[in-house]
């Protein structure tokens, strides 16, 4: 069940062709938090606004990251024992 899903996260996060309509869904959340992340640095002073924006597109890159760690086998078409042994 946990390799399914896993499988079908790596489909979202990286998409194969156009199909996928939670993939589009996905790469259109994506590219718009890199576009809302530089509004605040488009201006000289900070305030509670910006810092929220800051915090949320933080925690989206993040989020992003940890499901690409999570499918990197995928990505590199091994096993997560070869994976594992690629970060040491």
């Amino acid at each position: 069940m946990a390799r399914r899903n896993k499988k079908k996260i790596y489909s979202i996060i990286e998409p194969i062709g156009n199909e996928n309509k939670l993939s589009n869904i996905y790469d259109f959340i994506m590219m718009t938090t890199i576009v809302v992340s530089i509004i605040p640095l488009a201006f000289k002073e900070t305030n509670a606004f910006f810092q929220l924006i800051d915090y949320i597109t933080v925690s989206i890159f993040i989020l992003d990251y940890l499901l690409r760690l999570l499918t990197a086998d995928y990505k590199l078409e091994k096993s997560v024992a070869s994976f594992r042994l690629l970060i040491k």
